[in-house]
């Protein structure tokens, strides 16, 4: 009985031996891979060494080839490389020229010389004239018959005029035709004050037809608020608001083309804009009346707009009073 224990003692020291032996197989099977890939990660290093020492030659190469370049460069060379670029600024538009010529023989056509100097400062009048050109026109027209109508409105004999029968067309009428023809004339003697004055050459058919238009759309705008608003401090204050809205928003004060990009649409539904436009295109650049087609029927298209609502917001007036 003592001999079969320890056969059995034996025997499980023997399974243990075998269990470590098999344990100590499989670490060593797994030291063995780990070796393996971190023999391929030192593989894979070493070719990516070999790679940048390559890239390395390339490059060091590329440098003494740039090197030997410029260590070859004279000083002409260098001159000429560092020479600005010279710009050369055409005229755009050849219809016909804009104003006169800015020359060397300008001392043979304006032999005065306080004439010549006034001629070279001439470029910043120019620039002013059309802005102030349309600030005159909306601010004297919506203004001016905004007063006009209201001065009537506010007079002692409206009441007996509204009551004795006549044509409200005419009464309408007799406003907008004087407050149009008083302001139309103001900005006639204006151009004439800018064409003795500095010289101007630029003012022709197109820029009178816009000013005419821009005139009537803005007079009728005064009227409409003065229609609206029969408070003389509330209705003027309503005129100056909206001049400033289109100053503001008409590409007076600051360029369209800074503005955010939806912008030019808003714009766009300015009277003042085209008129603008096309007075600096045709003193500037001297276009010709037929490429204005467009800004004629955007101001026509005001010009009808703001008839009809003036014909509509006086039978409306009528009826109410």
């Amino acid at each position: 009985f003592r001999a079969e224990t320890e056969l059995s003692s034996a025997s499980r020291e023997v399974k243990n031996v075998l269990i470590e032996i098999d344990n100590a197989i499989v670490g060593l099977q797994n030291a063995k891979t780990k070796l393996y890939n971190a023999e391929l990660k030192i593989r894979n290093a070493i070719d990516t060494i070999d790679d940048r020492q390559k890239e390395l030659r390339y490059l060091r190469q590329d440098v003494q080839n740039e090197k030997s370049r410029l260590g070859g460069i004279q000083n002409t060379d260098v001159n000429q490389l560092v020479r600005p670029i010279e710009l050369k600024v055409q005229q755009i538009v050849y219809e016909k020229e804009r104003v006169w010529q800015w020359k060397g023989d300008l001392a043979e056509d304006r032999a005065d010389a306080t004439s010549i100097q006034v001629w070279k400062r001439f470029g910043s009048t120019e620039s002013l004239i059309p802005t102030i050109l349309a600030l005159l026109v909306s601010f004297i027209a919506v203004i001016l018959s905004n007063i006009v109508l209201l001065e009537e409105i506010h007079s002692k004999a409206f009441l007996r005029n509204t009551l004795i029968p006549g044509s409200r067309f005419a009464y309408i009428s007799s406003i907008l035709f004087t407050t149009v023809t008083v302001t139309f004339i103001e900005m006639c003697f204006f151009l004439l004050a800018s064409v003795f004055a500095f010289n101007l050459r630029g003012f022709g058919l197109s820029s009178i037809i816009a000013i005419f238009l821009m005139v009537l759309i803005y007079s009728v705008i005064g009227l409409l608020i003065g229609f609206v608003v029969k408070n003389k401090t509330t209705s003027l204050l309503t005129c100056v608001f909206l001049l400033l809205i289109s100053i503001l928003l008409g590409g007076v004060l600051f360029p369209i083309e800074r503005m955010a990009s939806y912008m030019p649409f808003i714009t766009i539904l300015i009277p003042m804009t085209p008129g603008i436009s096309v007075i600096q295109q045709e003193l500037f650049h001297s276009v010709g009346f037929w490429s204005f087609w467009l800004h004629f029927i955007i101001l026509g298209f005001y010009s009808m707009i703001a008839l009809s609502t003036l014909a509509i917001t006086a039978a409306i007036m009528k009826w109410r009073d």
